[in-house]
């Protein structure tokens, strides 16, 4: 048998037909006002999203430079034979830290530091994925120089007027014989 469709010409269109458009008139509307709303919030969540990750990178660049700018100076004070170092050199070292890390900024705003934020100590040159150990008198003297900085940020929504959000980065970097690293952070 064979099926046998018939085409109705947009201009041949039935009484039925046209009571069903009228039915259907505004559909289109409807759907706008229901999820326009979480079309929106979706887009203030991408934007916050996206504000977020752009301070906390600005944040980790900065501290990477105020660590960097710490430890040069602290590697140049520390004698890796006298374990700990005398509490006279870290001074100059934060100093150095916190003027680099206030000639950065998040967002447009300064990172501010405090000597709370940066700890300065010796760290094993074997250490395990950098992780800084305690000096007991007698080591074995095998240490680099070592500044560990941790930091918070407040950043302001763009999408939402009143509402802020913390951003947290820290950065360990250690000096080896004139040579300069960012280790890891976790």
């Amino acid at each position: 048998m064979i099926a046998v469709y018939r085409f109705h010409p947009p201009h041949q269109t039935t009484a039925k037909s046209r009571s069903c458009r009228k039915h259907r008139a505004g559909v289109a509307t409807l759907w706008l006002i229901l999820f326009l709303p979480v079309f929106l919030v979706a887009l203030c969540v991408i934007v916050d999203i996206g504000t977020i990750w752009l301070a906390r990178a600005e944040l980790e660049d900065g501290l990477e430079a105020a660590a960097l700018a710490g430890v040069v100076v602290w590697e140049d004070a520390n004698d890796p034979r006298i374990v700990p170092p005398p509490l006279a050199l870290e001074q100059p070292a934060r100093d150095a830290a916190i003027a680099m890390a206030a000639a950065n900024s998040v967002r447009g705003e300064p990172i501010v530091l405090v000597n709370g934020d940066i700890a300065l100590g010796q760290i094993a040159a074997n250490a395990v994925n950098g992780f800084a150990v305690q000096n007991p008198v007698g080591a074995v003297i095998n240490f680099d120089s070592a500044i560990q900085i941790d930091a918070t940020a407040t950043v302001p929504s763009r999408a939402i007027p009143g509402v802020n959000y913390t951003v947290q980065a820290g950065v360990t970097a250690v000096a080896r014989g004139g040579d300069y690293y960012l280790l890891p952070y976790p």
